[in-house]
């Protein structure tokens, strides 16, 4: 078995601490819930800074969800906690 690239596992990690800190929040209530996972794995694309937050493959899968203006909106929400919480890939297990 081929071992998990580090990028691989640090988004993993932060989508894991993303989830968890949005279940916590009752302010993430607003959003819908594909918005909130969309939303979830750019923000953790953002932190492991790869260079498109959503490539034209997430595009295809969310139906051209980035269009809408509410999924940066959550993005941003979501990292404003950034500086709050251990999310990076040192953090990796």
């Amino acid at each position: 078995m081929r071992p998990v690239p580090l990028t691989v596992q640090q988004l993993t990690y932060n989508c894991e601490v993303f989830t968890n800190l949005v279940m916590k929040k009752y302010e993430f209530l607003k959003y819908d819930v594909l918005t909130l996972a969309c939303s979830i794995i750019m923000a953790s694309r953002k932190i492991c800074k790869l260079q498109e937050y959503w490539p034209d493959e997430l595009v295809a899968m969310s139906g051209d969800r980035l269009r809408q203006p509410q999924l940066k909106k959550c993005m941003r929400h979501i990292t404003s906690f950034y500086d709050d919480i251990s999310c990076s890939g040192t953090n990796t297990q």
